[in-house]
């Protein structure tokens, strides 16, 4: 299935569609290998005008949507995972790398890791979010509690989870989220009446120690901030984490 797949692939890489539509929003830890926005094949199992991700070895501005990849991707603990790890000395069209990732529940919003051989040492690794912003108010009063996970060197059983709560009266933002290895917490987050979230004193705690002065991205999706979706990112990018969530 998945030779199958990655020949549908290659080929519908080649194929561009016409001018975008959607508001689709999202970033990445490091655009070297790969980069996310809004799809834009339209070809084989794949659609344009959705969020999408672009790998380097095809050409980070043609984005395949992650609604096409998790067509063959295998699904643990509602993480889908593509591994077809990269040749780094030859990188062609069959080798897409080792994607991780998840779709916010109820919402057309996706976050995740990939990397080119999947290992935990491997330096290319990045987080991101992606998701399609369109209709999304911000309250001005009250607050919310969202349940989030979080996706850091996924391995099949260390899907990371925690809540964070929003002020809507003082745009602040604070939470956590942990698993067994590792804990981050995203400081005193801000936001914006567009729903853009920020945060440059997030920690994580792990098997390398403390690290504090992390930086937050991430964006709340839907009427009335219904989701939210985001990256932490830390001088160790061992801790890079990818996120994502509901209203309670």
């Amino acid at each position: 299935m998945k030779a199958i797949y990655l020949s549908v692939l290659a080929t519908s890489l080649l194929s561009v569609s016409a001018l975008s539509q959607a508001d689709i929003v999202g970033t990445e830890s490091y655009n070297t290998y790969v980069e996310v926005g809004e799809s834009t094949v339209n070809a084989g199992p794949h659609n344009d005008e959705l969020p999408g991700i672009g790998v380097y070895t095809i050409g980070l501005s043609d984005k395949v949507d992650f609604a096409g990849l998790s067509l063959y991707s295998s699904v643990s603990n509602g993480v889908y995972t593509l591994s077809s790890p990269i040749d780094i000395d030859e990188p062609d069209h069959s080798g897409m790398g080792v994607f991780n990732f998840a779709q916010v529940s109820g919402a057309n919003v996706y976050f995740g890791e990939w990397s080119q051989t999947g290992t935990s040492s491997d330096s290319s690794r990045t987080v991101y979010y992606v998701g399609d912003d369109t209709g999304t108010s911000v309250p001005t009063s009250g607050t919310a509690t969202y349940s989030v996970n979080g996706i850091n060197e996924y391995s099949g059983s260390n899907l990371m989870s925690g809540t964070f709560t929003a002020n809507f009266a003082t745009n602040s933002l604070s939470g956590s989220l942990a698993n067994s290895g590792l804990a981050v917490n995203i400081g005193s987050a801000s936001f914006d009446s567009a729903g853009n979230i920020s945060s440059s004193n997030a920690s994580a705690n792990g098997s390398a120690g403390v690290v504090t002065n992390g930086s937050v991205t991430g964006n709340f999706f839907g009427s009335d901030a219904a989701a939210l979706a985001g990256i932490a990112t830390f001088s160790n990018r061992d801790y890079d984490t990818a996120f994502g969530g509901t209203k309670d």
